[in-house]
C-alpha cells in the first residue's frame, strides 16, 4: 500500500524526523517584498542548510546573519546565530537579526513563519531544489539576488562538469536494484522522482517505481520483497569521508534474509547531509554512491585530476 499521508508514531533519529517533514513540501509564493537589483543584501538569513552551503561557496559567508539548526557545513557555520529548524523557523529570532534578505526552501512546516516574516517587510527569496535542474536554477537565482551572478554561473558549471565526468565513469556498468530507505516502520523510501533517486540513477543504479510521482512513498514489506533490492542504503549522520560504512544487519535487516542485498551483505550507510542536501557538495554524494554501487570504478577519488572515459 502506498500513501502520501504523513505517518505518525515513527521512531527515527532527529535528523531523519526533520528531513521527513521536508518531504511533504508545499509550494507557496510570497507577495514579493523585492530586494533592489542594484544593491546587494548585507544581512542574509538562510532557512535551509543547502542554501547556507551555496552562500558560502559564493563567498558570502560574512553576510550570513543567521542559519537553521542543522546548518553544519562548512564548519564555521556552527558559529552563526540559529533561527530555529528547517521546518520550524522562529520568526522572532529572524526579525531580531535585522535581515535584508531571507532565503527559504518551501516545506510543510515553514510556510506560515516565512509569510509572517514577509508581512513584516523583509524581502524573501523562495527557491526549490527537488532536482538537479532546480538546484542549478536556485544557485543562479541566489547569485542574482546577492550580486554574485558570475560566481553562481561558475559554480553551476563546476557541479555540472564533475557530475558529467562521474556519470561517464559508470555508463557501461551493470545497474543494480537499489533501495534507499530512512524508515522501516513503515518503510519510507526514496522514489524515482526524488532527488536521491535521481542521484542513484546517475550513479548507475536502478530505483523502484513505487508511488509514481510520489517522491518518498510509504510501502509495505511485500513491495520490498518483490523489488528484491541488490543494494540497500540507509542515511547515517556520521561523516563518511574516511570510507563507506556497512550497516550492522543484526536486529535490522537480518529477518529478511531472502532479500539479495541482505543475503549478500550489501546494506550500507550513506551520509545523510550529502544525499539529502542538494547543494555544492552534490558531486560528493554522487561519488559516495558510485563507491558503493561500483567500487571497482576509480573515478570516485575526490582529489583525482581526471576521471576515466
Amino acid at each position: 500500500m502506498i500513501s502520501d499521508k504523513a505517518p505518525t508514531n515513527i521512531s527515527m533519529p532527529r535528523f531523519t524526523f526533520v528531513f521527513f517533514l521536508s518531504l511533504f513540501s508545499v509550494s507557496f509564493l510570497c507577495n514579493g517584498n523585492l530586494f533592489s537589483a542594484d544593491r546587494s543584501p548585507e544581512r542574509i538569513v538562510s532557512l535551509a542548510p543547502g542554501i547556507t552551503e551555496i552562500l558560502y561557496r559564493l563567498d558570502l559567508g560574512d553576510r550570513i546573519a543567521g542559519v537553521t539548526e542543522f546548518s553544519n557545513f562548512p564548519p564555521e557555520t556552527r558559529n552563526k546565530p540559529k533561527v530555529g529548524g528547517f521546518a520550524n523557523p522562529n520568526v522572532e529570532r529572524i526579525i531580531a537579526l535585522r535581515p535584508d534578505l531571507v532565503i527559504a526552501i518551501p516545506n510543510v512546516g515553514n510556510r506560515a513563519p516565512v509569510e509572517t516574516v514577509e508581512r513584516l517587510g523583509v524581502p524573501i527569496l523562495i527557491v526549490e531544489t527537488r532536482s538537479l535542474e532546480e538546484l542549478y536554477q536556485a544557485i543562479d537565482r541566489i547569485g542574482t539576488a546577492t550580486g554574485r551572478p558570475d560566481q553562481a554561473g561558475a559554480l553551476v558549471k563546476e557541479i555540472q562538469e564533475e557530475i558529467s565526468l562521474l556519470v561517464r565513469a559508470v555508463r557501461q556498468k551493470s545497474r543494480p536494484r537499489v533501495l534507499l530507505t530512512f524508515s522501516r516502520d513503515p518503510f519510507i523510501i526514496a522514489g524515482s522522482s526524488s532527488f536521491p533517486g535521481e542521484l542513484i540513477r546517475l550513479a548507475g543504479g536502478q530505483v523502484p517505481l513505487f508511488g509514481g510521482k510520489t517522491r518518498y512513498p510509504r510501502i509495505g514489506i511485500e513491495a520490498v520483497l518483490e523489488y528484491a533490492p541488490e543494494v540497500i542504503l540507509e542515511p547515517e549522520t556520521a561523516d563518511m569521508s574516511s570510507g563507506v560504512k556497512k550497516i550492522d544487519l543484526l536486529g535490522s535487516w537480518e529477518r529478511w534474509s531472502s532479500i539479495p542485498a541482505v543475503r549478500e551483505k550489501q546494506v550500507f550507510g550513506i551520509e545523510s547531509d550529502l544525499i539529502f542536501r542538494p547543494g555544492p557538495r552534490t558531486p560528493a554524494a554522487l561519488r559516495q554512491l558510485i563507491q558503493i554501487l561500483h567500487p571497482e570504478v576509480p573515478a570516485v577519488k575526490e582529489n583525482g585530476d581526471r576521471y576515466p572515459d
